[in-house]
């Protein structure tokens, strides 16, 4: 049974039950429309694309586990050093990347985050543009719309007015293309946007621009935790990166960390960040 009843105004079609078999990986392509006319002729009259805010109570993630996991990777045993291998570097380069393009965007980003509703967790998936979402969560930023699909036809009263028609000459479908997966009694679309196309490749580069920061790093800052005390300095004079941490919440130092890494000048109401490298 879903357990937000106070939002939902249509359940679902088709409930999934934890034994079904979930299939991660069959996809169908996006050739010659073959996803666009397998979507449009199997998915159910009530299931459509839309694009739309999503709260972040519903959405599947954890904030912190997800920086410490990844910080611990990158900086464990001053891996940061090596040469670069995706186990170790690509997700804090990547978030670090994705920092970068927030900032000096106008706080926005190239293309939309994917998402779907996921039956078993109750909850929604973001897919693709997790990382993206990393850095709205980091800086708590809800103003973004999402391209989401109400999987197996669910309604919630948050949800916009805002369908997208299944024509390929819509905008939507003119500037992404699609793959999908059979799950959850259902076709789940996941988004790339056509011009970019998956980062992987700028945001590998990018652990070079990080690297440089690190190498260069001497830091002047109002913390003592230990990520960041090879690169600390005590003298401002001698530091070439200030940043005065404005409060003692968990994820302000994280803020901070994603901002100097990815060599930003910066400042809110949680953190001051002035970079000279």
């Amino acid at each position: 049974m879903i357990t937000y009843n106070d939002d939902i105004i249509q359940e679902p079609e088709i409930n999934c039950h934890s034994d079904l078999d979930y299939i991660w990986n069959v996809r169908f392509q996006d050739r010659n429309n073959i996803s666009f006319n397998i979507l449009k002729e199997f998915k159910l009259d009530s299931e459509n694309l839309y694009i739309t805010k999503i709260p972040n109570n519903i959405i599947n993630y954890n904030s912190i586990n997800s920086i410490l996991e990844v910080v611990n990777l990158f900086f464990y045993k001053n891996r940061y050093l090596k040469e670069y291998t995706p186990e170790y570097h690509y997700s804090f380069s990547k978030k670090c990347f994705m920092v970068n393009e927030y900032l000096n965007s106008d706080k926005k980003f190239r293309s939309h985050i994917g998402a779907h509703f996921q039956p078993r967790l109750e909850k929604v998936v973001l897919h693709p543009g997790s990382n993206r979402y990393f850095v709205l969560d980091l800086f708590d930023d809800d103003s973004h719309e999402f391209i989401f699909w109400n999987t197996n036809g669910i309604k919630f009263n948050w949800m916009s007015e805002n369908i997208i028609p299944m024509d390929t000459e819509h905008r939507l479908f003119k500037e992404y293309f699609f793959g999908l997966t059979p799950d959850h009694g259902s076709l789940i679309p996941h988004f790339c946007n056509r011009k970019d196309g998956p980062m992987r490749e700028e945001s590998i580069d990018y652990f070079k621009t990080v690297q440089n920061v690190i190498k260069n790093l001497k830091l002047y800052i109002n913390s003592n935790k230990g990520v960041i005390l090879p690169f600390k300095v005590h003298d401002k004079e001698n530091a070439n990166v200030i940043c005065t941490l404005k409060n003692k919440k968990v994820k302000t130092f994280y803020k901070a960390l994603f901002i100097i890494f990815s060599n930003n000048s910066y400042e809110d109401d949680d953190v001051y960040v002035k970079t000279n490298i």
